[in-house]
């Protein structure tokens, strides 16, 4: 009994954080401090930080624990591919586990920091220490390992996931629009909360999955697998 209670609780959290993780992003997009113009520059950065701080604050810890709560959620999405697709989801566990976990870092270290730094200097000395910083190796480096890292880890999940036959089609169809919408968008409310919304309803697919499962440790996927002969069967369901 104890032992069921357990897994109960472990099959819970994993199909909670997935949807929680989303929820945040959301929020956080919602309460940003946004750049006039929808386009990512320095001064207009540190203006918006200076005109609205405490909304800044409040939405990098928002965006910051949401990309961080994504590392469990690989975690459980990768369990979804046990049986089908495994190779894929655990290469996006990997690869989604270190992008949304510096992606994660970065946002609540340097965002709070740079707040910091408008407040306490102004715009004017914020924007020639932040351009100088900007030009540091080590920040170039985390941040193309935490986008890159992050960019594959959805779409090896969301491959896996559709391998998997576990979700519904639509489950990794939102993963992928959702963390393509966010790199193209602009840096604007409507268009980053669109991109947040779109990645946080596949992650709801996930969630559900999950939660409604009876089969979470042990069991085998939703639909069934192609009987040996038949076309498109496969003898590796691994891949």
């Amino acid at each position: 009994m104890q032992a069921q209670k357990g897994l109960k609780f472990r099959q819970t959290a994993a199909g909670s954080i997935p949807v929680l993780a989303g929820l945040l992003l959301i929020a956080g997009m919602a309460v940003a401090a946004w750049e006039k113009g929808g386009e990512y520059e320095v001064t207009a950065y540190y203006t918006a930080l200076a005109a609205h701080p405490v909304r800044a604050q409040v939405s990098t810890i928002l965006i910051g624990l949401g990309f961080l709560m994504l590392v469990p959620a690989f975690a459980a999405m990768a369990q979804l591919t046990r049986h089908r697709g495994t190779r894929l989801g655990n290469a996006g566990w990997l690869l989604g586990t270190i992008g949304f976990g510096v992606m994660g870092g970065l946002a609540l270290v340097v965002d709070v920091y740079d707040t910091h730094l408008v407040t306490q200097l102004g715009v004017e000395q914020a924007v020639a220490l932040g351009e100088a910083a900007d030009d540091l190796v080590a920040v170039g480096v985390l941040g193309m390992t935490g986008a890159l890292g992050a960019l594959l880890g959805v779409l090896l999940t969301a491959a896996g996931l559709w391998r998997s036959r576990e979700v519904r089609v639509w489950v990794p169809a939102l993963l992928v629009a959702g963390i393509v919408a966010f790199i193209v968008s602009p840096a604007a409310l409507v268009p980053m909360l669109t991109a947040s919304s779109i990645l946080t309803g596949g992650l709801v697919g996930v969630s559900l999955r999950i939660l409604r499962a009876d089969d979470w440790e042990t069991g085998g996927p939703v639909l069934p697998a192609r009987r040996a002969g038949q076309p498109g069967a496969r003898a590796d369901a691994r891949v």
